[in-house]
């Protein structure tokens, strides 16, 4: 099923439950004599109890009942417009106000030159802007769904080295960042309910995703595959809160404690030497 018979499935799902209830403020689909109804669904993809938005149906003539309503998510009304002149077109358009921290698109039923319906101006393609008809006429009906999804925000993983000791720079820097989220990772691929992206790196870096988060929030963990036993892992990726309208970070710090064999220089193996010349003359001295 594609987003636009989802959407006006949904659509369906809110409008004609309000038809059935029969309720004097909610007319019927189906329009009066010499008036058209306009149908519009507001939907928010996490289901965010907490969102609400009004939608407003302007015309170029007739009188419009009501103008506006204000809808939540899964909410539905429908738009009355009568006193429609003849003979003369009469455009209208329906739009929502803007919802901090989602995107709204705009889905006209594809259906409607089928149906016998008002056809919308843009009846397959999702639109930004509205829902818009050339020309609203009596008799008829246009559908119009609204669907709102939270914007993404970024998640920035910076991969960090520390070499401490002589001889570290001799460790293999490469490795793999693993991030897992509860919600959805733009390039990432799904799998037992979570969220997953891989990307292979080499020494210091910073991996950077985009994440939808979700109306309560999502979370995300970072991890990286075993490395070397002479490396010691920081990790402060293991729990990254991911909110509405916030870009987030977090650093992974590998810090590399190579200890080596100990060595001397010159000067230090002449000094060596002269101590087990003298030890070795002591005992040479007991046994004599």
């Amino acid at each position: 099923m594609t987003i636009k018979h989802t959407l006006f499935a949904m659509l369906a799902m809110v409008v004609l439950p309000a038809v059935a209830l029969a309720q004097p403020v909610t007319p019927p689909v189906t329009p009066a004599p010499n008036t058209a109804n306009i149908a519009v669904g507001s939907f928010f993809s996490d289901g965010n109890p907490n969102a609400s938005v009004v939608v407003s149906l302007t015309c170029l003539s007739g009188t419009i009942a009501p103008s506006s309503a204000t809808l939540g998510d899964g909410e539905g009304q429908i738009f009355v417009v009568s006193n429609i002149p003849t003979g003369e077109d009469n455009p209208c358009s329906l739009t929502q106000t803007a919802v901090n921290y989602y995107d709204t698109e705009y889905l006209c039923d594809p259906t409607a030159a089928i149906a016998g319906d008002v056809q919308c101006g843009n009846p397959s393609d999702l639109s930004t802007t509205s829902c818009s008809w050339s020309n609203v006429v009596a008799d008829k009906v246009g559908y119009c769904a609204v669907y709102n999804t939270p914007e993404p925000v970024k998640l920035a993983v910076n991969k960090v080295w520390d070499i401490t000791n002589s001889g570290g720079d001799n460790v293999n820097t490469a490795t793999d960042i693993i991030i897992k989220c509860d919600s959805k990772i733009i390039g990432g691929y799904y799998s037992n309910g979570v969220w997953s992206y891989q990307k292979a790196i080499v020494g210091d870096a910073t991996v950077t995703v985009a994440v939808y988060p979700d109306y309560e929030g999502s979370e995300c963990e970072v991890m990286e595959p075993d490395l070397d036993s002479a490396v010691e892992i920081e990790n402060g990726c293991t729990s990254v809160d991911i909110e509405l309208g916030k870009n987030a970070s977090c650093t992974i710090t590998n810090t590399v404690f190579f200890e080596g064999i100990p060595t001397l220089n010159q000067y230090g193996m002449a000094i060596m030497a002269l101590l087990m010349l003298g030890v070795g003359f002591v005992g040479f001295r007991r046994f004599v």
